[in-house]
């Protein structure tokens, strides 16, 4: 409030409109002749904050409400999204004769020869490295992979955004399917490591599926944020 205004005619903005403060207390019975009498400029300023808070509350409340509806929708409209994650897929690869497996076929000559190298420079068995780095270069370029996805999520999506009506968080769990798609498809590198060298993880390697479901929920929880 500018010091040569007096507090009862300060004017503020909320909801892209501008009010006054005693307009926005005759909202709850409060009227300007109470506001200039006794309480004085304080007693304005006082009411005026507990109003703010309260609409600042609902607002909130109702952010939350909508979110929780958008989360709710997207999840109903899983069909969607799948759809739209294999579609972008089949388009990347769509002039490659092998399809989707070409993403499967280079990470394995990757791994592959990076395992080999690697193994001879660190003078250790390649049955003993290559499984453990075949698992952490899938894992990570599944982590690396939606986080450099996320922050420009809406930005490549605006078209859709603006031409049809859909729901933003379909466009977040679209990306999330396309990356697990990838990942599935990495995935079989490690399985045919595991049975060239004969390795059996047993029992052990189904905890991996409880975990990689938390760090997915939590993937879309930062997605939420940084998109």
């Amino acid at each position: 409030i500018r010091r040569n205004v007096s507090i009862c005619a300060a004017r503020v903005r909320l909801r892209n409109r501008e009010i006054s403060i005693c307009e926005l207390l005759a909202t709850d019975g409060i009227q300007r002749s109470e506001l200039v009498g006794s309480p004085g400029p304080f007693a304005c300023v006082t009411l005026f904050f507990r109003k703010v808070q309260r609409l600042s509350v609902r607002k909130v409340n109702s952010m939350k409400k909508n979110r929780i509806l958008d989360f709710s929708a997207a999840l109903a409209a899983y069909e969607l999204w799948l759809y739209l994650a294999w579609q972008d897929i089949r388009l990347r690869y769509r002039r490659s004769k092998i399809g989707p497996l070409w993403i499967t076929l280079s990470m394995a000559i990757f791994c592959v020869a990076l395992g080999i190298v690697y193994s001879k420079i660190l003078q250790t068995s390649v049955a003993d490295y290559l499984p453990f780095l075949a698992v952490g270069f899938v894992v990570w370029g599944f982590l690396s992979g939606m986080l450099s996805e996320f922050p420009t999520l809406y930005i490549e999506n605006a078209a859709y955004l603006k031409d049809t009506h859909i729901n933003p968080i379909t466009i977040l769990f679209r990306a999330t399917a396309r990356n697990v798609f990838i990942f599935a498809h990495n995935a079989l590198i490690i399985i045919g490591i595991y049975i060239y060298f004969d390795i059996q993880p047993g029992l052990v390697a189904f905890v991996a599926i409880p975990g990689l479901l938390l760090v997915l929920s939590n993937f879309i929880a930062i997605g939420v944020s940084l998109s």
